[in-house]
């Protein structure tokens, strides 16, 4: 009875909220969009990215697949941008021999071309293939994480306040903190993983630092130093994976760029509920962790990077051809007057068709 009450005062049922993950709410059930969320879990069987969910009620229609490409494209299109303006920093730092003082300085120009030789090891593709393969198959497990329709289980939510805010959809006020998540349960083997994946580029980066610190001539770049050093610690790395990755699955380059930024972790014990005070909260019978990794090696995204050696080379057709159909499909459908109504058959009918055009589609 006490459970029925709590569940009425949030205006949604334990159902209701299946499909209601925090972390995708911008594309919660629309009956509008096809780009959608379920409202309900339906057993699929045509999923053709997060593949593991099919044959399970799950919150994805087909028609989500445009968003999640085109954010995984997101995803690799920020990746790269690390290394373009590690490039950039190295091209800056070379043209500081055109500056007097590197004649002046004689004695530091060894300490000069060691930083050089830094950038070069870090820019070699065989060092940070790995680890940005590794860190496509983490997005891509998050992104699939949008069809989990056990999402509450794993999920740590802050302590119910008393705030309330309206519910986007019209169905009563929600307490502030329904609106929030602290953490996706994600297990330990998940970090060791990813620092396996990514000690290589730690270590080289963490030698460029330092030699551009030793070098005088270096610091006379007029390009800041890219910011690398969530790399050079797994702990560091894992905190950097959540709250950059995991809590923001569907991010785009033109935001603010969070992975360039030293993470702000939200996640200690004094935010935390008991496991009892959390279960009863959210009327959940037990939590689970979210195997990121596995979900995300399951899915058809194309995972691989230049010199990771990547086993998701295979599905690299699918996912690069949903991506392209997915921009263009964007920019078709952007608004203008007087032609939004006549616009097309719903977003599955222009995917489908893109799809067989390219050579991949059923």
């Amino acid at each position: 009875m006490a459970t029925a009450v709590k569940l009425g005062l949030l205006g949604l049922g334990a159902a209701d909220k299946q499909c209601r993950n925090l972390l995708f709410e911008q594309h919660w059930f629309n009956a509008d969009s096809s780009r959608s969320l379920r409202e309900f879990p339906e057993v699929t069987s045509d999923l053709r990215l997060c593949v593991a969910f099919n044959g399970q009620k799950n919150c994805c229609q087909t028609g989500l697949e445009h968003e999640q490409a085109l954010h995984f494209a997101y995803w690799r299109q920020i990746l790269l941008g690390k290394i373009v303006r590690v490039r950039q920093a190295k091209m800056a730092t070379l043209e500081v021999k055109d500056d007097p003082a590197f004649q002046e300085r004689e004695t530091d120009r060894d300490q000069f071309f060691s930083a050089v030789q830094k950038y070069k090891e870090v820019l070699e593709p065989s060092v940070h293939g790995r680890c940005f393969s590794a860190l496509l198959v983490y997005a891509a497990g998050m992104i699939c994480f949008s069809c989990d329709a056990q999402w509450r289980q794993s999920v740590h939510r802050p302590e119910t306040g008393s705030q309330t805010s309206q519910n986007p959809l019209g169905r009563g006020a929600v307490p502030s903190s329904s609106a929030s998540v602290l953490r996706v349960r994600i297990p330990a083997g998940d970090c060791v993983e990813l620092w396996a994946e990514c000690s290589a580029l730690g270590q080289k980066s963490r030698a460029l630092r330092e030699a551009i610190l030793d070098s005088r001539l270096a610091m006379r770049s007029r390009l800041p130093v890219e910011y690398l050093e969530m790399f050079e610690d797994q702990q560091a790395l894992c905190d950097w994976a959540h709250d950059v990755i995991a809590m923001h699955p569907f991010t785009s380059p033109n935001e603010v760029e969070k992975e360039a930024t030293p993470p702000v972790s939200m996640r200690r014990l004094q935010t935390e509920t008991t496991l009892h005070e959390s279960l009863e909260r959210d009327n959940l019978s037990f939590i689970r962790e979210y195997d990121v990794m596995n979900q995300g090696r399951a899915s058809r995204f194309d995972t691989s990077w230049k010199g990771s050696h990547s086993a998701h080379s295979g599905s690299r057709g699918l996912s690069v051809a949903m991506a392209i159909c997915a921009i263009c499909w964007a920019i078709w459908q952007a608004p203008v007057a007087g032609e939004k109504e006549s616009r097309g058959h719903g977003m599955a009918t222009g995917t489908d068709t893109c799809l067989r055009l390219l050579g991949i589609g059923a």
